[in-house]
This record gives structure tokens, C-alpha cells and sequence, in this order.
């Protein structure tokens, strides 16, 4: 997967080398280390050891290889959020000096089943829209807006029913209004203890609604 994407990479800048390309990837699995390491010894069996921290930042460099530009990530809050992975993606970012950005950003549905028709959706989409803010990553994009399929995989904005969440939307896209390279490098104390004032809010809306 890693040479496809370094060698697919070439070729899109090869006929177009005026934009930034991204994988699309989500946040690895907790294990994916001890998976792929697996696979190269071609084990009879999978490893699902999870990952230390510096392993899962062995793998996040694995998979963006040069010449990839943006380094990227899903993020779907729930009530058992931890922020390390995301930490841990903003630090090998940071370190290879390329923008962050979530390719889906969202609240799960298997902690908010109504999504945001339901007041804990519609804070929880607040809480990671400053969440993002205080990360310093510079481009998120909502998933999905105005998808009528069924089952649903996860929340979706419906530009008809969650006029709220559009007003969110537009607020937060014009505090947004910035550079596209990040100001902040690495993840301070300050923030962190943002991020944890964020999380622990909006549990307590979680739990009023239940």
C-alpha cells in the first residue's frame, strides 16, 4: 500500500504538479504495526498486539511517503475518545512538516444513534469543530451532507432539517479563515488541557441526554 500510494503520487504530479495531494486515509488501526510486520513475515496468524505510541508513528510515516503532501486522518467522537491517536498523527506531522487535515469528521452514531437531530449530536459536532480549532488543523470536511442511503454508516447534515448545525458550519468556516500551512507546532499544555475541558463537557451533555 505504501509503495502504491508513493508511485501514485509521482504520477499525479507527473500531469499535475500545481496541487497538494493527500491519501484520504483514516487514523490507523491500534494494531496496524504488529499487522503489517506480520505480513511481511508472512505469519500463519494475525498479530493484534496494539501499537506503543512510537509504532504507531513508525506506521502513520510508512504510509505517507514522499512525495504525499497532506497527512490525513477520520475522526468520529465518541464517548470513549482518547485523542492519543490524533496526538499522535499531529506530532509525526508536525515533525515531517506537513498539514493535517480530516478527510471525515463527525459524531458516531453508535453513541449518538439520532445524530443531529439530537441536541448530544449537534454539541458533540461542536466540541470536535473546536477540537480541530485548537489542533490547528487547517481543513476538515463533513461527513456527509444531504446522503439519504440506508443503513446509514455515520451522522449526516441534512441542509433541510439541521439548520443549527448549518449556522455551526458557517460560523466556524469563517473563524477558519486563515493560511493553509498551520501556525502551531506540536500539541502544548494549554491545549491539551483544552481538548480534555472539551471532552469532559460535552460527556456531561452525553449523559444528561441519556
Amino acid at each position: 500500500m505504501a509503495a502504491f500510494v508513493r508511485e501514485t503520487t509521482f504520477l499525479v504530479k507527473s500531469l499535475d504538479p500545481n496541487h497538494l495531494v493527500g491519501t484520504g486515509f483514516s487514523l490507523p488501526r491500534p494494531y496496524a504495526w504488529h499487522l503489517w510486520l506480520g505480513s511481511l513475515r508472512r505469519a500463519k496468524e494475525m498479530d493484534w498486539t496494539k501499537d506503543s505510541e512510537e509504532e504507531q508513528a513508525n506506521f502513520i510515516r510508512l504510509i505517507n511517503p514522499e512525495p504525499i503532501d497532506l497527512i490525513s486522518f477520520h475522526f468520529y467522537l465518541d464517548a470513549d475518545e482518547t485523542l492519543d491517536q490524533i496526538l499522535v498523527l499531529k506530532r509525526v506531522a508536525d515533525e515531517l512538516d506537513k498539514p493535517v487535515y480530516a478527510g471525515e469528521l463527525g459524531v458516531s452514531t453508535k453513541t449518538v444513534p439520532q445524530g443531529y437531530s439530537h441536541p448530544a449530536g449537534r454539541e458533540g459536532l461542536r466540541c470536535v469543530l473546536e477540537m480541530m480549532e485548537a489542533l490547528d488543523v487547517p481543513m476538515v470536511l463533513i461527513w456527509s451532507w444531504d446522503d439519504y442511503c440506508k443503513p446509514l454508516h455515520e451522522p449526516t447534515v441534512y441542509s433541510d432539517k439541521h439548520l443549527e448545525v448549518v449556522a455551526m458550519l458557517k460560523k466556524f468556516q469563517e473563524r477558519w479563515g486563515k493560511n493553509f500551512r498551520p501556525t502551531t507546532r506540536g500539541v502544548s499544555e494549554s491545549t491539551w488541557q483544552r481538548l480534555q475541558t472539551l471532552l469532559q463537557d460535552w460527556r456531561k451533555v452525553l449523559r444528561r441526554a441519556k
